[in-house]
């Protein structure tokens, strides 16, 4: 994982410093969604939906083209 060590992370909306989205604190849906990709198919993002979610997905790098195929196929399979 990347997490490691980081406790916080910048805002890439805002540029500023925020703490990452922590599972027993923050609830995933105020702060994470998942998007099916129109412009590369096969593919599911994850946005953050506030300077929480938007400084996790950013440091963790959730969006790697590895993650969002694998999230597309479980995704797909959930259907």
């Amino acid at each position: 994982m990347k997490k490691g060590p980081n406790l916080s992370g910048i805002d890439p909306e805002t540029g500023q410093l925020t703490g990452l989205f922590h599972p027993r604190i923050h609830t995933w849906a105020e702060h994470l969604v998942f998007r099916e990709l129109k412009s590369k198919v096969g593919r599911v993002e994850m946005a953050g939906l506030t300077p929480v979610g938007r400084a996790t997905v950013r440091v963790l790098e959730l969006n790697e083209e590895f993650r969002q195929a694998l999230r597309y196929e479980i995704y797909r399979s959930a259907l």
